[in-house]
């Protein structure tokens, strides 16, 4: 698992394809993260207290302004009950 998680962030870093995994996605980071806010019912707010992430970084994400980190990346996908990959905007392509 983490060799496969290790895989998909390199991709994510070099905007590569790994295996059956696309990036980026047609999707922006911040749009991802919407979706995922609104599909979860989350507010920023609640999703800073969630996470432990600062407001203002939150809506820099959200805004495109500034792209999270993958420690950020982990933190949010979690609380907001999706995979990091959704997050960074993996496309998972079927064999």
């Amino acid at each position: 698992m983490e060799t496969r998680v290790n895989e998909v962030m390199e991709a994510y870093m070099s905007y590569t394809s790994v295996g059956g995994l696309t990036l980026p996605s047609k999707e922006s980071h911040s749009e991802r993260l919407r979706k995922a806010m609104k599909a979860s019912n989350m507010k920023a707010i609640e999703l800073s207290r969630n996470t432990g992430i600062n407001r203002s970084s939150i809506s820099e994400y959200l805004s495109g302004s500034y792209e999270p980190k993958p420690d950020k990346i982990f933190k949010m996908a979690k609380a907001l009950g999706v995979s990091p990959a959704f997050l960074m905007g993996v496309t998972i392509e079927s064999f």
